[in-house]
């Protein structure tokens, strides 16, 4: 585990939700409520730590439920990363659930698949998704070729979906009774009292279920259990090194959603439905699925307990662009939920992200803690339309770090980088058995890397760990010798 205290700084949620014991079993929880003119590229979870980087091609839309949703153009980088979810995050060994609103714009059209979530583990993945496969090869019960609504997982060593049909009478196919028909478009015919059209340029309540103990899977819409079915082993399997992606199968991946998705939810147990109905009656009376009230806009809203910004720090030299002390707490509290870290200098205010977590600071109150996981970073952004990371005559680093670093070839720590290519900035600790950027030559083994792009050219200088480096190109008579441990 390393502990970084740096030169990089937090600010807090504008808003909060109290979630209550009721709600002690989310895993996690995005409204989505930074602002629908909120242009920043990180959305909180609500419920825990699982906060999303989103895709460049999402955009901000006005939600159902608060003041904003996300909007999803079937392109790529539309999603939202939320990280592979550590040890154990997202995986789930008996029970989950999985909720949204949705507006989809879906085109229905074969070999289409848009993913609503998915988390790409192989036979441990998690499936919730439109998809035209013209076999449904996976479907478990069997259904013919054409649009599903499809809820994937891994139980008992075998991978199966429950396909939901669209546009068919789903009680006729053996479903559950008065689940009516799930529309992708108007049929051009009157509608049963349980019939939905998907796309009415509404929104509707999805939600996927299953139940290791019963054996019960499950696809509601609207409130209602429309399609289920019973697997006949024990045995859930999920996890991995996969990141957990809304709106993609991947963050990068090919399955992008068209439309807009509202108040994602993640679950370890199975929804009741009861659970589910209720859920839909609440969104349908203005309030969240937990029955509170969303935040209001920002010039109507009251003033909230969050951290305020604590301004600039005077006194600081000049030619400093950005400066963070992570001093706005040691650790979470009660009062406030601590997701940002303040740039005490200028505009690029940071967001902790992934695993990344507050600590007793070496300096003033607090710092950062980064436990080796993926995603694990404080997001400071591309610094902003002024360009604050661009940098053509100079530059400094700078930071205190308590370092657990393995030192293991192939291990990588990175105490800062902005990965433009070419035009990166890396500040790291490195093992590269050839290390090929290195512009003064050294041996293979545990480096500390700089790496800039100069003269069109990138290059790392390292400084090798362990060795006296007054006798080495790059050293000086003061260098001395810089362990990772203690040679004993």
């Amino acid at each position: 585990m390393s502990r970084l205290r740096s030169m990089l700084l937090a600010f807090s949620l504008a808003w909060g939700l109290s979630l209550g014991p009721a709600q002690a079993e989310l895993v996690g929880y995005w409204p989505f409520e930074e602002g629908v003119n909120e242009p920043g590229p990180i959305t909180f979870d609500a419920a825990g730590s699982f906060h999303g980087n989103i895709g460049s091609a999402v955009t901000r839309a006005p939600g159902l439920i608060g003041q904003s949703a996300l909007r999803f153009d079937n392109t790529n980088n539309s999603a939202v990363d939320l990280g592979s979810g550590g040890d154990d995050g997202f995986m789930f060994t008996s029970e989950l659930s999985i909720e949204a609103l949705i507006a989809p714009e879906w085109s229905g059209a074969e070999f289409d698949y848009d993913e609503i979530f998915r988390k790409e583990d192989g036979g441990n993945r998690i499936l919730f998704s439109f998809q035209n496969d013209p076999n449904n090869g996976f479907a478990v019960p069997p259904v013919d070729a054409g649009p599903v609504l499809s809820f994937g997982l891994g139980v008992g060593g075998v991978y199966e979906e429950l396909d939901m049909p669209l546009g068919v009478d789903l009680e006729a196919l053996g479903g559950v009774a008065e689940s009516g028909a799930v529309y992708l478009n108007d049929p051009g015919v009157a509608l049963g009292p349980n019939d939905v059209v998907l796309q009415d340029g509404g929104f509707h309540q999805v939600a996927a279920t299953y139940d290791d103990n019963t054996g019960e899977k499950s696809i509601y819409v609207n409130g209602v259990l429309r399609w289920s079915t019973l697997v006949n082993f024990a045995g859930l399997a999920t996890g991995g090194d996969g990141a957990a992606t809304i709106g993609n199968v991947t963050p990068t991946g090919g399955e992008p959603f068209t439309g807009v998705i509202d108040e994602f939810a993640l679950y370890d147990h199975a929804l009741t439905p009861d659970e589910v109905a209720t859920h839909y009656d609440n969104v349908r009376n203005g309030v969240n699925y937990f029955g509170e009230q969303p935040p209001l806009p920002p010039d109507q809203a009251e003033p909230t307990p969050n951290l305020p910004d604590p301004g600039r720090l005077m006194g600081l030299p000049e030619g400093v662009v950005s400066y963070w002390d992570f001093d706005e707490a040691a650790g979470p509290s009660d009062d406030f939920t601590l997701n940002f870290a303040y740039d005490r200098q200028g505009d690029a205010d940071g967001t902790f992200v992934g695993t990344a977590a507050r600590t007793d600071g070496i300096i003033g109150l607090g710092a950062a803690l980064f436990d080796n996981e993926d995603g694990s970073t404080v997001n400071v952004g591309s610094g902003g339309p002024d360009n604050a990371f661009s940098v053509t005559d100079g530059l400094a680093i700078e930071a205190l770090i308590i370092t657990d670093w393995s030192g293991a070839e192939f291990d990588y720590d990175e105490i800062f980088r902005k990965e433009d290519g070419g035009n990166r900035i890396l500040f790291s600790f490195q093992n590269d058995p050839n290390g090929e950027f290195a512009v003064i030559p050294v041996e293979a083994g545990p480096v500390l890397s700089l790496g800039l792009n100069i003269g069109e050219g990138y290059g790392e200088l390292d400084m090798p760990l362990g060795v006296d480096l007054s006798e080495l190109e790059g050293g000086n008579e003061n260098s001395g010798t810089i362990y990772l441990d203690d040679p004993g």
